[in-house]
């Protein structure tokens, strides 16, 4: 299945929905390092040039990826899904979003995705479960050393108790660490809404540091105890939170600076 360029692994779908319930896994060869998917809408063109881009949609599904998922269409939802790249005793993998409505073409980097010739990007909507105790880490690039959520749009609203996790779990004891992760980067052109204890996270375990957490959005709106938090739970040291936005808004924030 899917379309092999060197150690990539391309998939073209026209519609791409995974129902509650259901989980779908993304493998290949031993020599495949990323997964790139793209809804076209009926569109059938190669890599990342699309006329037509199509909405995503996950609902109550699993979506696990070994090293790398690249995904682009229109208004893209997630609701209580969980999106793994990475693994527990690997370093974490990569999940890179673009949210595009109109002609253009993504440019992929390796930690960055180039959206400058699209007129309209689009929406990103997360949601968790809405239960204290059962929350939904939606996007997790967790590893012995964290990997990296990029996401490229326009508004993007993370909301009931929803997760992005890039959490450093390092090595034993006898390791080296080998410095901070990726983390977190997301670049949006409008506005960035957490709502409903939703966080965005990187922590560290042990000695190890945490991965940087860079946000850029036209306006930040924070409120119901929502978190954009850098921990260490030992000996570790904490990394840097970036954040550029010509409006902020905090309701019902606590600001804390936590060391155990």
């Amino acid at each position: 299945m899917g379309t092999t360029v060197g150690p990539n692994l391309f998939h073209s779908f026209e519609k791409f929905n995974i129902n509650s319930g259901e989980i779908s896994t993304f493998s290949g060869a031993a020599s495949i390092q990323n997964v790139i998917s793209r809804v076209a809408g009926g569109v059938e063109a190669f890599s990342f040039l699309t006329d037509n881009p199509s909405p995503i949609h996950f609902q109550g599904s699993q979506l696990y990826v070994p090293s790398e998922i690249t995904i682009v269409g229109s208004n893209i939802m997630m609701e209580q899904a969980n999106l793994f790249a990475g693994g527990f005793e690997m370093n974490g993998g990569s999940i890179k979003i673009a949210s595009v409505t109109s002609q253009g073409e993504v440019v992929l980097l390796e930690s960055d995705l180039l959206v400058s010739s699209f007129d309209n990007l689009g929406d990103i909507s997360l949601f968790g479960r809405g239960e204290f105790g059962n929350d939904v880490d939606i996007l997790n690039v967790d590893g012995k050393q964290a990997g990296l959520v990029l996401i490229r749009g326009n508004n993007m609203l993370l909301a009931d108790r929803g997760f992005i996790d890039a959490n450093t779990h390092g090595g034993s004891a006898d390791e080296t660490d080998p410095g901070a992760g990726k983390g977190v980067n997301i670049k949006l052109s409008g506005q960035l809404k957490l709502i409903g204890t939703s966080d965005i996270v990187s922590k560290a375990l042990g000695s190890w540091q945490t991965a940087p957490i860079m946000i850029e959005a036209e306006r930040l709106e924070l409120r119901d105890g929502s978190q954009i938090s850098s921990n260490i739970w030992s000996s570790g040291q904490s990394n840097h939170i970036t954040i550029k936005a010509n409006e902020i808004l905090l309701s019902d924030i606590t600001i804390t600076n936590h060391v155990p």
